[in-house]
């Protein structure tokens, strides 16, 4: 989504841009689907929000926290976010296919599918591209600027001698996915106990 987001807006400010996806295509499984207010916000704020709500998506109005079966706190996100008023759960293909189909339309924009960076360019001490793979066959791309948006394994990263700090967590996490409940309201919930937590977070069209 940050490669995406990042290349739509630099393609509208006339730059020419070539972002590249290591996978054919968007249609794969992803975690983290719910986009915070403050990422409606921003859409906002950068003028694409119009365009990202006419695609499949469900708002999510309130945060519920349990205490094993009691209640704690029952939160309207309008409460603290009048201007984005709800957290939206959007599957990450319906997302980055609409940021794709309104790059379309600047003929500074190109994506290449099934393209991995195996390489960053040094040159005078500068990074100026990528060496980068395509159906078995390495190719250079040339650029001012080079972003690494490859995610917490970010060969970028490595191969331009990036280091990071980050606290290690070590838990298990399992994830699954049911049929959404009857005349259940749209809300994100966190279940507490002493042994265990978990996170309700109704996913689009109909399951949680």
């Amino acid at each position: 989504p940050a490669g995406m987001i990042l290349g739509l807006l630099l393609a509208r400010r006339g730059i020419n841009v070539t972002v590249l996806e290591s996978h054919k295509d968007f249609e794969r499984e992803y975690r983290g689907e719910v986009l915070m207010p403050r990422f409606v916000q921003m859409m906002k704020q950068v003028g694409l929000w119009d365009h990202l709500q006419s695609y499949p998506h469900l708002p999510l109005k309130k945060f519920e926290l349990f205490w094993k079966d009691k209640i704690l706190v029952n939160l309207s996100l309008s409460d603290f976010s009048p201007d984005a008023p709800y957290a939206v759960w959007m599957p990450q293909p319906v997302m980055l296919n609409a940021f794709w189909d309104q790059a379309k339309s600047y003929p500074n924009f190109k994506i290449l599918f099934g393209t991995t960076v195996r390489d960053v360019i040094h040159e005078n001490e500068k990074i100026v591209g990528v060496i980068a793979e395509q159906a078995g066959e390495r190719f250079e791309i040339r650029s001012s600027v080079t972003v690494g948006a490859d995610g917490r394994s970010s060969v970028v990263r490595k191969a331009g001698g990036f280091e990071f700090e980050y606290e290690h967590y070590d838990f298990d996490l399992i994830w699954f996915t049911v049929k959404y409940p009857l005349n259940s309201e749209n809300a994100v919930r966190a279940f507490f106990s002493s042994k265990y937590r978990y996170l309700v977070l109704p996913k689009y069209p109909d399951l949680v």
